[in-house]
């Protein structure tokens, strides 16, 4: 069998704001940059969703940023008194803020005479970040160490994630999936073998209503061998009767 090519780039992303604890907006960065970041290859390990507040963002950027080859922020970085990410990030690299003299011309630019302190605060990151241009439309990215801090207005999270997405490109996922007339527990134990026996990700996932199968079993790996040889022995295992259809085999682009 051949082997797993090279491990993925781990990655975790951090979504800041009281509005998404409370209901008041619905999250969607979240799901837009797993989807993404599952396409470029990368093992995302955690999503966490916590609030403004300083102590907790400093906690738990220090503790991921240490975890992962690269850590993903949104949201925090407007001009108002809950918009705190810029300076619990710097915390958490044990750096202060300063004023960053093009993010300040920017933002002169934009707001000419209407411009305020609390604009200003936009462009106050942290020491020791780097600038990623990211076209005309909108400010840079701000980076310091492993992290970028990106904004949670989705738009605009959007067209920076991509700007720097080619960052986390990261060799490739090959899925199939297999869908099933039976209940997802008689299958729990060859699912379970099936993951050990070639080293794939294996995912189980029960339909209620309106589907001709009661489960989607997915089949994920690094490399095209295992996927098909792990999709091939499972429907070997099931009775013809209970497989209602199988994913094409994948192959190498």
């Amino acid at each position: 069998m051949t082997q797993q090519t090279k491990s993925p780039l781990k990655v975790a992303l951090v979504l800041i704001g009281n509005e998404l604890l409370s209901g008041k907006i619905q999250d969607s960065n979240g799901y837009y940059a797993s989807k993404r970041l599952r396409g470029l290859g990368v093992e995302l390990t955690r999503i966490s969703i916590i609030p403004d507040q300083r102590p907790v963002i400093v906690r738990e950027v220090s503790k991921l940023k240490a975890d992962v080859d690269y850590l993903i922020t949104s949201g925090g970085v407007g001009p108002t008194h809950d918009d705190i990410t810029l300076e619990a990030v710097a915390d958490a690299c044990k750096t202060t803020t300063f004023l960053e003299p093009k993010l300040e011309g920017l933002i002169r630019r934009f707001f000419k005479d209407r411009t305020t302190a609390h604009h200003l605060k936009m462009a106050q990151i942290p020491v020791g970040s780097t600038l990623i241009d990211v076209g005309e439309n909108t400010w840079p990215v701000v980076r310091i160490d492993n992290v970028f801090i990106l904004p949670g207005v989705p738009e605009i999270f959007r067209a920076k994630f991509e700007a720097i997405a080619s960052t986390f490109r990261s060799g490739k996922w090959f899925l199939r999936s297999v869908y099933l007339n039976v209940e997802e527990g008689m299958v729990a134990t060859l699912l379970e073998r099936l993951e050990d026996a070639f080293a794939v990700s294996v995912g189980s996932y029960p339909k209620w209503r309106n589907a001709d199968h009661k489960v989607r079993v997915t089949i994920e790996g690094r490399a095209v061998e295992p996927v098909n040889e792990a999709t091939a022995y499972l429907v070997e295992q099931i009775d013809a009767e209970q497989v209602v259809r199988v994913d094409e085999p994948v192959v190498e682009d």
